[in-house]
């Protein structure tokens, strides 16, 4: 009887080590994809700022001597943010519309597959605030939706590294946001009548 015992205190003894190590392994997971999630989170806001200061920019230059607003008829967000360069709106380098991933243009030649940015075309003074100026390339549309925006996310092959993770916006009076894909649709929309071309890499 005494043998019996000895044994199945062992196999729970057993039982009892691998139930504590499967949740030490269960946590450490846990903390190690909350870290990627975050990692992937700080790219998104790492190129925030650059959207701001194109934003900036823009606004800031939009004059009688240089209409540096997004007008409609802008074949690329490239060709237009080329044009911001050649008019020392931007005084940059190709390299800092690049998204993280990508691989940047060389030199102060902008190409499309150096570019992460979609630009809104068609705004003026009477563009509401809040509507989405600049936004990252992943969100894949020729015009605003004129309401929800049921487009989901897409990996253009550009290198984008968070094209399904989530979408960096820029709106007009300059509020710079990150968006999940299970937010877009609450969260970028715009009222009915705008409609405005996108203008995309």
């Amino acid at each position: 009887m005494q043998v019996v015992r000895k044994r199945s205190l062992r196999w729970i003894e057993w039982l009892l080590s691998v139930a504590g190590i499967t949740i030490f392994l269960a946590s450490l997971m846990s903390a190690v994809i909350e870290k990627l999630v975050q990692m992937g989170k700080g790219k998104m806001t790492g190129i925030m700022p650059d959207g701001r200061r194109i934003y900036m920019a823009v606004f800031a230059k939009d004059s009688s001597d240089y209409e540096a607003l997004p007008t409609n008829g802008i074949a690329s967000s490239t060709a237009y943010f080329n044009d911001l360069m050649a008019h020392g709106v931007l005084d940059v380098k190709a390299s800092f519309f690049c998204g993280p991933g990508m691989k940047p243009s060389p030199g102060t030649n902008l190409t499309a597959s150096g570019n992460a940015w979609n630009v809104t075309l068609g705004f003026n003074d009477a563009t509401p605030d809040g509507t989405p100026f600049l936004f990252t390339r992943n969100l894949a549309i020729s015009a605003l939706p004129g309401g929800r925006c049921d487009t989901p996310l897409t990996d253009d092959g550009s290198g984008l590294t968070f094209a399904k993770k989530g979408l960096v916006v820029v709106a007009k009076g300059g509020s710079a946001f990150i968006l999940k894909p299970e937010q877009i649709v609450a969260n970028f929309t715009t009222s009915a009548r705008m409609t405005n071309l996108v203008a995309r890499p």
